[in-house]
């Protein structure tokens, strides 16, 4: 629950009282609050276009947003906790011939950790704030707010401490890589989790930035001749395709005799009659996952068999 809001000081006596917790303010007083997810400068009246309309249509702001005081900042006197939409919204139609809106806005007495909770909790279900802003809105809070403590953090904004570990390690995926997508916004937590895996070597890292570098220009040349850009399934599987085959651990071919051959993206071990025995789906410094295929007439012998081929080719 909120804390009670505080009282309006007399510099705030001429914003006209709405209800007795309710503050009507000129929006260019207001700023966003820096640790909110949300990036300001990609709203826009398209995007907002349905709370616009709304709100021509109610004639005004319905639902306050939720405010906090700027203690004597010369240029703002609150900033926005929950409810940067509205805040832009109202802006927008200030600037569009409805002089008369006012910006509506509830005023609570919060800690930062609080208004990252409460910021965040309005945050998790729009569709307009992308993983990527989110994680790396997770790794800044985690030190300002948590003391460092995933655990805390997890703990605090009720999240899992898994869920929390992914967005962290997504946070920390470079912009050089998020270059290579065609829309960064769009890609999900379970699209860039992969590719952030793959940076924990240094050697498969720089692989990776080279390879998203080169996916990067090859957009910026399909848009030039008016073509597709690369999808997103694609651009993962050529980054992860790059770090495979750039790994030190993964640098060792396969004997050019050996009877288990292997596909070109990752490993596949198979019988001698072409069934798959064993499938690399993924590698990273902690690990490596595989993919055990059941087939007819394969017995535990050959699939022990498989797994050591795995591994002397991965040289492990």
């Amino acid at each position: 629950m909120l804390p009670v809001p505080a009282a309006p000081s007399d510099r705030f006596q001429a914003a006209e009282d709405f209800t007795a917790s309710h503050l009507a303010l000129d929006p260019a007083r207001v700023r966003v609050w820096p640790g909110n997810a949300r990036r300001y400068d990609r709203l826009n009246a398209t995007n907002c276009r349905e709370l616009i309309d709304s709100m021509i249509d109610a004639g005004g702001q319905q639902v306050p947003a939720i405010l906090r005081r700027t203690d004597g900042h010369p240029d703002f006197d609150f900033e926005v906790i929950a409810g940067v939409r509205r805040h832009f919204a109202v802006s927008w139609l200030k600037a569009h011939g409805h002089t008369h809106f006012q910006f509506l806005g509830v005023v609570h007495e919060l800690t930062d950790e609080q208004a990252f909770f409460i910021a965040d909790l309005e945050n998790r279900t729009r569709k307009d704030v992308s993983d990527i802003e989110r994680a790396r809105s997770y790794r800044a809070a985690l030190d300002s707010h948590y003391h460092g403590s995933q655990s805390r953090m997890a703990a605090r904004l009720r999240i899992s401490k898994g869920w929390l570990s992914k967005m962290l390690t997504v946070a920390d995926v470079p912009d050089t890589i998020l270059e290579a997508f065609e829309n960064v916004e769009k890609v999900s937590l379970a699209g860039l989790y992969p590719v952030a895996r793959l940076l924990y070597d240094p050697a498969t890292a720089r692989a990776v930035v080279e390879e998203a570098a080169r996916i990067a220009t090859e957009n910026g040349n399909r848009s030039w001749d008016k073509a597709k850009p690369i999808p997103e399934p694609e651009v993962i599987r050529r980054l992860k395709s790059v770090a495979l085959g750039r790994s030190p651990s993964l640098q060792q071919k396969a004997p050019e005799s050996s009877s288990f051959p292997t596909q070109s993206i990752g490993l596949e071990v198979q019988s001698p009659d072409g069934h798959s025995i064993v499938t690399v789906i993924d590698v990273d410094v902690r690990g490596i996952t595989l993919r055990l295929h059941n087939q007819p007439g394969v017995q535990h012998e050959d699939v022990l068999l498989a797994v050591a081929k795995v591994m002397e080719q991965l040289g492990r």
